[in-house]
């Protein structure tokens, strides 16, 4: 989905050093010491676009180094005339990765190569919004996803 498109765009600005939590449109995540937000890669509710859907989006993006990111999205699909309240199912049957489960949270599991760095992305749904976190280091994802 439109969260893998992201990945082509990476840039790096500075920011605050990180062992947190953030909440992005609704949703908590933590984020592992040592990781600066990108200032300049935030998006909060803008109106996307991606294969026939308009939905709302919104993402944080952090990184550790060149080559040490993490990439988290959150699509809400109340677009008026696009009303759908995501599930499990929907997740499950997308085609964009394997079954997975972390912390609780079924979804699915799926790595791309961009330029020289393997992406893992994890998408799920939690309360009808499609969360998408992506990072190059999937044994992160159990520390940034909290449990259900």
């Amino acid at each position: 989905m439109a969260c893998l498109a992201i990945f082509s765009i990476v840039s790096v600005s500075a920011g605050d050093l990180l062992n947190d939590e953030t909440t992005i449109a609704g949703h908590d995540f933590n984020i592992p010491d040592g990781y600066q937000k990108n200032e300049s890669f935030i998006s909060e509710n803008e109106t996307t676009n991606s294969n026939g859907a308009i939905f709302y989006a919104s993402a944080e993006s952090y990184y550790k180094g060149e080559d040490d990111i993490i990439y988290i999205q959150v699509s809400d699909y109340s677009y008026p005339g696009y009303e759908t309240n995501l599930t499990d199912d929907h997740v499950q049957k997308s085609g964009l990765g394997e079954k997975e489960v972390i912390n609780d949270h079924e979804g699915v599991i799926a790595e791309k190569k961009f330029d020289d760095l393997n992406v893992h992305a994890f998408f799920y749904a939690e309360d009808g919004d499609l969360v998408c976190v992506m990072t190059t280091d999937d044994s992160l994802f159990e520390q940034i996803i909290p449990e259900k």
